[in-house]
């Protein structure tokens, strides 16, 4: 998927092109002081440039934790995390003094994301110095939040024995109630989450031949936890894509619906199958221009990143590209104004988050601009977005 610092560069890139602006910059000069390479950068926040294993031995010989903040580069909620929470003096402060922090893109670190069960983000690992786990904490959170979900893990309430009661509590909920779908899933998704992988796959099982299509929200909650099961399952892997390639048979065959072509696409976005779901929508071009235009929007990041502007274009609901720009920041007024609005009772805070995905939609539809060689457009999307 594209990611903010793709369009904000592109934005720069594009800004410098139209606007005829001239200089450079050089990259800072190498340091190549063996003495500053035997302390660890610091970033921004608690977080030091250490490996794993160089991150246990250090808690190790300080007496602290381990903590591994997991981020992806798409996360909208790790980005708040970025901007708002970890920055935080006092948090700092008291992370320095507690644990050896890492930050790692789990997209990267693939196996020590593994290692941990991560499957959602931001995800927070705590772990003992000999790498051990002490628990996960999972979503964005405030300093004080975070602070207070660190303190308690510490103190012995993990999530990890929430999560253990919670199955006990699920198990008996089902064997009361066999059918009840919710429950099945529930315990599928608790049950990866403690690398259980087999016994998830096993209720995905179930929910496979139950759950209804009709109950979406039910059904794709399900294709996404198959989805990311499969990483660590192979069975849940050949069932997924079974279901993949089942739904875009019948989408093409004739009497398709639009309904198993948003599934095949949906399972591709969440398999990361950029290739086959970009064939989908090629296929779809030929098939039902009217599916394209639906579902262009929904991959639209994945046309972009690979510059195929046109068909991104497709994702526009306006006449042209200003419009959809001023729609978009028309919408959201409109909205934040409106007392019955969803961003009625919201904090600053949350507000700011939606103003990022605000942003980030107009900077896509700038690239898409941009990409078109709209030039007249993208220069007045600009002072759009600079407003």
């Amino acid at each position: 998927m594209i990611i903010r610092a793709l369009c904000v560069v592109t934005i720069l890139a594009c800004s410098a092109a139209l606007l005829a602006q001239e200089g450079t910059e050089t990259a800072p000069e190498k340091n190549d002081s063996a003495e500053a390479a035997k302390e660890p950068q610091e970033k921004e926040g608690p977080f030091v440039e250490l490996t794993f294993e160089e991150a246990k031995t250090k808690a190790a010989k300080e007496e602290k934790i381990v903590l591994i903040d997991f981020f992806t580069t798409w996360c909208g909620p790790c980005k708040r995390m970025d901007k708002e929470t970890w920055p935080d003096a006092e948090l700092t402060k008291w992370l320095n003094e507690t644990a050896i922090c890492l930050q790692l893109d789990a997209e990267i670190e693939t196996e020590l994301a593994k290692q941990y069960a991560v499957s959602a983000y931001p995800t927070v690992v705590l772990a003992k110095a000999d790498g051990e786990l002490i628990d996960r904490v999972v979503g964005a959170r405030s300093p004080e939040d975070l602070r207070k979900a660190i303190e308690r893990s510490l103190s012995g309430d993990t999530s990890v024995k929430r999560a253990k009661a919670s199955i006990e509590e699920l198990r008996k909920t089902i064997k009361d109630n066999p059918d009840d779908v919710l429950a099945r899933l529930q315990l599928a998704q608790r049950l990866a989450g403690q690398q259980d992988f087999a016994g998830a796959f096993e209720q995905c099982q179930w929910l496979n031949e139950h759950v209804s299509r009709d109950s979406a929200r039910e059904y794709y909650s399900y294709l996404r936890l198959l989805a990311a099961l499969s990483r660590s399952h192979e069975a849940a892997g050949k069932l997924v894509h079974k279901i993949r390639d089942e739904s875009a048979e019948r989408a093409f065959a004739e009497g398709g619906t639009d309904s198993d072509f948003s599934i095949a696409v949906f399972i591709d976005k969440e398999l990361k199958d950029t290739e086959h779901a970009l064939s989908l929508f090629d296929k779809a071009k030929e098939h039902n221009r009217e599916w394209a235009k639906m579902i262009a929007p929904r991959i639209r990041q994945l046309l972009l990143v690979a510059r195929r502007f046109e068909d991104a274009r497709l994702s526009i609901k306006a006449e042209t590209t200003v419009e959809e720009v001023k729609d978009l920041i028309k919408l959201f007024n409109d909205e934040r104004e409106d007392p019955a609005g969803i961003f009625h009772g919201m904090s600053e805070k949350e507000l700011d988050f939606e103003k990022d995905l605000l942003s980030e939609m107009m900077d896509e539809v700038f690239v898409i601009a941009v990409g078109c060689k709209e030039e007249e457009n993208s220069k007045e999307i600009l002072k759009l977005i600079a407003d």
